[in-house]
């Protein structure tokens, strides 16, 4: 095996020199090395090919959940992951949230929960404000909510209609609002 490895590399070394070095008689090119060009051209593509894969899977492998609740097996998304469970459903905004300013919230990071960026997708409601909403659960993020990969979601037509409700009944923060009133105010979407 260990033989064919060094023969192979010794072919692939000679290859790329006969590529780099060119024809001597660039007019007339031979035959016999462009042979030679061709199968270490489909032998570094076929080997490249190879470690790419092994590249991905590798990089798929670390992001398989430790278990069903967590999104990946990295410890700092899971403290995250678990700060987000323990205090962003939708039955705590304006309960234990109430009172509260966003630095009042610890912040954990990032929870790794859709690398890709295609469960969290923007949406309509039917009163034409824009929300996050996320294919997997359902579950509709307004502006000023925590969400699952924990960035804090934001659209600025929305802020401004929480804002001056906030301002009109004397509230501190968008934590002073429950998830009732955010979908009163700016409207609900059903789902896809």
């Amino acid at each position: 095996m260990k033989r064919k490895i060094i023969i192979t590399f010794l072919c692939l070394i000679m290859g790329l020199s006969i590529v780099a070095c060119g024809n001597k008689d660039s007019t007339t090119p031979s035959t016999e090395k462009a042979t030679a060009t061709e199968s270490v051209t489909e032998t570094t593509t076929e080997t490249v090919a190879e470690i790419s894969t092994e590249n991905i899977n590798t990089e798929k492998s670390t992001e398989q959940p430790a278990n069903d609740d967590y999104p990946d097996n990295n410890p700092q998304h899971q403290k995250a992951w678990d700060n987000f469970k323990e205090n962003w459903n939708e039955s705590d905004y304006g309960t234990t949230t109430k009172g509260k300013v966003q630095n009042d919230f610890p912040y954990y990071g990032p929870t790794g929960y859709d690398p890709y960026g295609t469960i969290l997708q923007e949406r309509t409601t039917d009163k034409g404000f824009t929300v996050m909403y996320d294919t997997n659960t359902g579950r509709v993020y307004y502006s000023g909510m925590t969400m699952p990969d924990g960035s804090l979601y934001g659209d600025s037509k929305s802020d401004d209609v929480l804002v001056q409700y906030e301002l009109d009944n004397n509230l501190n923060s968008v934590y002073d609002l429950t998830y009732s009133q955010m979908q009163e105010l700016l409207g609900t979407y059903s789902g896809d």
